[in-house]
């Protein structure tokens, strides 16, 4: 009976050592969560598919420390209920050593506190929406959206614009950007004449085109993802409405432009990486070469998960071998200032926040994006 006792003491201290370690077995677990299917399946799989690229590339040259990265990616249809239920699998069942990319604060909400109580990291969610920058587990490589909205609003500003209309989510993150729009604009002495709030993975109602043409604004600021923001726009101008339309980052930027096509001619969206197509920026041509490697056409949203998933992976190698998670949330916490390639983040104890880089573009006549 001793010695059965030790056997199954020893088993269980071996089996929390697994379970807490990134280098215990040949496959360091990446677990994400994110909208395969719905409306905004194209966002979540352009997310999957930027860091897949990457984790390949590091793979085919021989893995971290011989160490092979494994990216299990798990389908929530955009919806809160199904990644809360998503993360918690990622970090039992998978083992995963952090949770990355996903999609919303409202899909990553509820992944937080799972994750602090296991000292995982929650890396390169997709949002800037500042409850995320509340948990020690999230690091974003993203400005917040006030800043996004700084960049917008001060162009704004300067044309002399004066009557907005909102358009925002009626939940807890939707509720949040609105506040974030609404104390940004009385920095400029303004407020919004009217908000607007939809539901989240819902038809659109005809109320809310009606109610936009009432309020006649000469800005309408979308905070809503692309499906939704596009079918506002595509609408708008049928009914012969051409107003001013901005959206922060959130919106999806090439899923949109790719939804309105030549339509979205004049609409300004914030950036808050390097153009896709630039060739001069040494991480958008690495990223540009391992998509294209697995037939990957690069756009802002995978190339944004690339950039990520490249961050990540120098976290991981200054880990080092035999190291817990908590090590690996230590690691991010104190990497300070990387250059990934021509995109630099900072990370430490007191800030999580990566990058404040914004940039602004407008769609053009061939329906793409220029500054």
């Amino acid at each position: 009976m001793i010695h059965l006792f030790y056997l199954r003491a020893l088993l269980f201290v071996a089996t929390a050592f697994v379970s807490n370690s990134v280098w215990a077995v040949d496959t360091i677990v990446v677990g994400q969560s994110a909208p395969l299917t719905g409306d905004n399946a194209a966002f979540g799989t352009d997310i999957r598919d930027g860091a897949a690229a990457f984790f390949k590339s590091v793979n085919d040259a021989g893995g971290i420390g011989g160490k092979r990265i494994e990216l299990i990616t798990l389908d929530d249809g955009n919806d809160r209920k199904r990644a809360t239920e998503n993360a918690g699998k990622l970090l039992t069942t998978h083992n995963a050593s952090v949770l990355f990319g996903f999609a919303s604060a409202t899909l990553s909400l509820d992944a937080l506190p799972l994750a602090e109580k296991v000292k995982v990291p929650v890396f390169g969610v997709f949002t800037g929406a500042p409850i995320v920058f509340t948990s020690p587990v999230s690091f974003t490589i993203r400005p917040t959206y006030e800043q996004e909205m700084d960049k917008l609003l001060a162009f704004w500003q300067s044309n002399g614009i004066q009557r907005v209309t909102v358009l925002h989510y009626d939940d807890e993150v939707g509720l949040q950007n609105l506040k974030s729009v609404k104390d940004r604009l009385a920095t400029y002495t303004k407020q919004p004449i009217t908000s607007m709030s939809i539901k989240r993975n819902a038809p659109l109602s005809t109320d809310v085109l009606e109610a936009i043409i009432k309020s006649d604004p000469e800005l309408l600021m979308s905070t809503v993802a692309s499906a939704h923001a596009a079918k506002v726009v595509l609408d708008l101008r049928k009914a012969g409405k051409f107003y001013y339309v901005s959206s922060t980052s959130f919106v999806g930027a090439s899923q949109f432009a790719k939804l309105v096509g030549t339509q979205g001619v004049g609409v300004s969206v914030t950036q808050v990486v390097p153009s896709p197509t630039s060739l001069t920026i040494p991480v958008v041509v690495e990223c540009r070469r391992v998509m294209s490697a697995v037939q990957v056409q690069i756009n802002y949203t995978n190339l944004e998960s690339c950039i990520g998933a490249k961050i990540l992976v120098e976290a991981l190698r200054r880990t080092g071998r035999d190291t817990t998670r908590s090590a690996l949330l230590n690691t991010i916490q104190t990497l300070g200032t990387y250059d990934a390639g021509g995109f630099n983040v900072t990370f430490s104890r007191s800030s999580r926040q990566g990058s404040r880089w914004v940039d602004l573009t407008v769609i053009n006549k061939q329906g793409t994006y220029g500054s």
